[in-house]
């Protein structure tokens, strides 16, 4: 039975949660896909290879509307949030599925608004309705236009997958540098750019600077 069939038997947010990983962890051209548990709450980190993708899930959302897609990315974007106030390395893409419709986006696609000066101690949960600034900002942001796939019988979530891991190969990861993160992209900086050039003799301070 196809994911789409599956989901039709969905009666709230865990069903569709549980049939989208179920769905989500089989065999593809990548390896095997593994939803991992992490500190940040979302519904699921799928992980492969220099690939690490939020999940979310949701039951009955109409995401053929703007305002809908805007709340879970307001979401989405608290999530990253705490991955950063972490120290930790942003997952690559976003995805949202729900039984109708499902959609996704590169995390470089907001990465912008995580300097902004909001209110982060919401609740990723309520943030979308509880930050109307942020909302609106969003909403007329043009930039912010994420995939939306509606789901139909021949709706294929695997191909979808790679689809979407072939388009993050494409895409340089950027990062947001912070007080929490900066010592580890420092020493990546260090070891994996500078100290692979043999011919580099810069001192610490000059290797400071560069960075900078």
């Amino acid at each position: 039975m196809s994911i789409y069939e599956t989901l039709k038997t969905a009666i709230k947010e865990e069903d569709v949660n549980y049939i989208y990983r179920k769905f989500l962890t089989k065999p593809i051209s990548e390896g095997i896909p593994l939803i991992a548990q992490h500190r940040v709450k979302v519904d699921g980190l799928l992980k492969l290879p220099k690939f690490q993708m939020i999940l979310e899930f949701k039951y009955d959302n109409d995401f053929t509307k703007r305002s809908n897609i805007i709340e879970v990315i307001i979401q989405i974007i608290y999530y990253l949030k705490q991955f950063e106030n972490l120290g930790e390395d942003l997952p690559n893409m976003c995805f949202v599925g729900d039984i109708n419709e499902c959609f996704y986006f590169h995390s470089n696609d907001v990465l912008n608004y995580l300097s902004f000066d909001i209110d982060w101690s919401l609740a990723p949960s309520i943030a979308g309705k509880k930050n109307t600034k942020l909302f609106t900002t969003l909403y007329d942001d043009k930039n912010i236009s994420p995939y939306v796939h509606k789901l139909n019988d021949g709706f294929n979530i695997i191909a979808l997958l790679e689809k979407i891991i072939n388009l993050s190969k494409g895409i340089i990861q950027k990062e947001h540098v912070t007080g929490k993160n900066v010592n580890r992209l420092f020493d990546y900086f260090t070891t994996r750019i500078i100290r692979g050039n043999k011919l580099n003799k810069n001192t610490a301070n000059e290797l400071v600077s560069i960075f900078i």
